[in-house]
């Protein structure tokens, strides 16, 4: 009888981490955002979009003289001119869809993402591998806390 309510607690506290998980998702992404987004931008300075592929169309001729003269990167497309874009660069959190994503709120951004394709703000399997091993140990706190 004692064994049958130890498995009965079990089950519920199994059940409160499911319905849980989620939100130590939600906290401990939060909590890490700028690790994030610093992600995303580290793959925009190197002329990488979420899928690991080069940010296409490549700068026009124009464009890689107005680079060249401010001594910016101008090989491959960095989405990097004044510096709003990148500073826009943010995470959003949908809690109704369970959903986390990386968006940008500055003014040109949906222009931006038509030029150069809605990938330019994802995360790269690699990148997000190097989010997930950052943030392991707080996840594993929490589940942790979630448990007892």
């Amino acid at each position: 009888m004692n064994e049958t309510k130890e498995v009965e607690d079990f089950i519920l506290i199994l059940e409160n981490l499911k319905n849980g998980l989620s939100e130590i998702v939600f906290e401990v992404v939060d909590k890490n955002d700028k690790k994030l987004t610093d992600l995303v931008r580290s793959q925009l300075s190197t002329g990488t979009e979420g899928t690991g592929k080069p940010i296409k169309p490549p700068y026009t001729p124009f464009t890689v003289k107005i680079k060249k003269a401010k001594a910016q990167e101008h090989r491959f497309v960095t989405l990097r001119d004044t510096g709003d874009f990148w500073a826009s660069i943010d995470v959003e959190f949908d809690r109704s869809n369970e959903s986390i994503q990386v968006i940008a709120t500055d003014p040109k951004t949906n222009k931006l993402i038509l030029k150069y394709g809605p990938n330019i703000l994802e995360v790269s399997p690699e990148n997000l591998r190097v989010f997930l091993k950052m943030v392991f140990t707080d996840i594993e706190q929490q589940f942790k806390k979630a448990l007892l």
